[in-house]
């Protein structure tokens, strides 16, 4: 083999070996979903998972966010996204609900709790886990790695939605009935505000 070209491959895997190592201790981590919501909006929505990662082992062990996927029954994997992500696409979301995390560090014997977030499409009847890569999808996919992929199942029928999102009535809604009490819009106009209330979820007819 050309010296050049051993060198180069000597050099790329200097570069990936330190991300996949990144990972320490695997084997000895469980998840346990502690509590699932949802906040809903007008196009998409987002499941937010309460987990709790344990380590069951002997030494330290690490999780990068961005090896922790959302996968539903039609074999669609969602990554996580943080509250700046998802305000940006118009979810009302706080730091709080979705924070910013990029590791998770769990020493030997103990746990870690984390809130992820997911953006999903608003499919029924849907079920879901959590793929945990032992590396990132990319680092997993190459050859020369044997990644280790844990799979946890989630109970969607635990699933609450969150009240803050459910009662969220449009300002432009809300304005509507006041100007149909002042005559200022049609009855025909008040109509398709409370069609699209319906059509939303916000509202229900038994």
């Amino acid at each position: 083999m050309n010296y050049f070209v051993l060198f180069v491959l000597v050099m790329g895997l200097s570069f990936i070996l330190p991300t996949h190592a990144q990972l320490q201790n695997f084997e000895n981590v469980d998840v346990k979903v502690v509590s699932i919501s949802k906040i809903t909006s007008e196009n998409s929505d987002v499941l937010k998972i309460n987990v709790t990662f344990i380590n069951d082992g002997n030494s330290a062990s690490q999780i990068l966010a961005n090896t922790i996927f959302l996968v539903d029954s039609k074999q669609r994997e969602f990554a996580s996204s943080t509250y700046l992500q998802l305000k940006e696409k118009g979810h009302d979301v706080s730091s709080k609900d979705c924070p910013l995390i990029f590791t998770i560090d769990v020493n030997p014997g103990l746990s870690e709790n984390a809130n992820l977030c997911y953006e999903i499409p608003k499919d029924a009847n849907l079920k879901y886990s959590l793929k945990l890569y032992e590396s990132t999808p990319e680092i997993c996919a190459e050859p020369i790695f044997d990644c280790t992929i844990k799979t946890f199942p989630i109970n969607i029928s635990d699933v609450s939605s969150d009240a803050k999102s459910l009662s969220k009535i449009p300002e432009w809604i809300k304005n509507i009935f006041v100007w149909y009490g002042q005559d200022q819009v049609s009855e025909n106009e008040l109509l398709n505000a409370i069609k699209y209330l319906v059509q939303q979820g916000i509202v229900k007819l038994d």
